[in-house]
């Protein structure tokens, strides 16, 4: 794959054709609008939106951090990405696994020194 991406950069040197027409994004982005599963995580294991999925596009494999918040801001919940993750989730339990309450929580993403916040709400 690098020598494609290589041979195509030679090419388009050779034609003249500006590279960053073609150029993949090179820094972190998460865009709520495609990369949030949804707003309402119902964690009942009943098998539909038990998860929220948090997708982002990584192309430098970044540390990737997700903090989620209550209305009061206590932390109840953190991960942190691996080289090469592309998603995040959370399954709406706090610390030691307990189930949190109903209710809206703050969603914070922290990436190459980009921070995304916005809401989810818990439903039972």
């Amino acid at each position: 794959m690098k020598k494609l991406i290589q041979l195509l950069g030679l090419l388009m040197s050779v034609f003249g054709i500006p590279r960053w027409l073609f150029a993949p994004p090179v820094e972190f982005i998460f865009d709520p609008k495609n990369g949030l599963s949804g707003r309402v995580v119902t964690p009942n294991n009943d098998g539909a939106n038990d998860l929220v999925y948090f997708r982002f596009n990584n192309p430098l494999d970044s540390r990737v951090e997700l903090f989620v918040y209550d209305v009061t801001g206590a932390l109840i919940y953190s991960a942190a990405g691996l080289s090469g993750q592309n998603a995040l989730t959370w399954d709406g339990k706090g610390p030691g696994g307990a189930a949190v309450a109903s209710g809206v929580y703050i969603y914070q993403i922290v990436a190459e020194g980009k921070t995304f916040n916005g809401t989810i709400v818990v439903a039972r």
